[in-house]
């Protein structure tokens, strides 16, 4: 329920708050931290206006595509989830930010040269936000093709864009969600 406006869709948090918790059982401090979850990956806007919560859903869509997700990986046995680790994402977020730069073939697929997206990534240091090894992880969950190295400078993954980008919005909320429920943990809480 919530009406369309310039910011998405305005929900009403008590309204939310009310079905989540009374019909569905969940306390309100864990809606309130997803929540936080969802405003901070930028799917909602949550704001205190003259002492009442407005949230404005801004992408409904990725909201119903990621529950989907939670509901099917819930569904696989544990070796088979899509479990990334902070350093998969890394190199994960690193082909997201360049993936712009590749076209899309006749198949709608983009090579991506890994190499080049790591000498981008690169500080003036010399420090690269990535290693080379730590990207066959996204080979294993099916992100990636596996990398054609040519040289230093030229190693090509292919990638489908479009669900590219999907799954890293996705890990970006999965390891949001993982964050909060370790900080939890660490403070004696359940977590979600």
């Amino acid at each position: 329920n919530g009406k369309t406006s310039p910011e998405g869709i305005d929900v009403n948090n008590n309204l939310v708050q009310r079905y989540v918790h009374q019909v569905m059982g969940v306390p309100v401090a864990k809606i309130s931290t997803f929540m936080d979850v969802l405003g901070t990956t930028g799917i909602m806007t949550v704001k205190e206006v003259g002492g009442d919560t407005q949230i404005h859903l801004r992408d409904p869509d990725f909201l119903e595509r990621f529950i989907a997700y939670l509901a099917e990986e819930n569904l696989l046995e544990p070796a088979k989830r899509h479990d990334l680790s902070i350093r998969g994402f890394i190199v994960m977020s690193c082909i997201a930010k360049h993936a712009a730069k590749y076209p899309k073939n006749a198949e709608g697929v983009s090579v991506i040269n890994l190499a080049a997206v790591k000498i981008a990534e690169t500080n003036p240091e010399g420090k690269s936000s990535f290693r080379m090894e730590e990207f066959p992880e996204l080979i294993k969950l099916g992100y990636c093709t596996p990398l054609n190295a040519k040289s230093a400078t030229e190693a090509f993954t292919d990638i489908k864009p479009e669900s590219f980008i999907l799954s890293y919005r996705i890990q970006k909320v999965m390891l949001a969600i993982n964050a909060v429920n370790e900080q939890k943990r660490k403070a004696g809480g359940t977590g979600k």
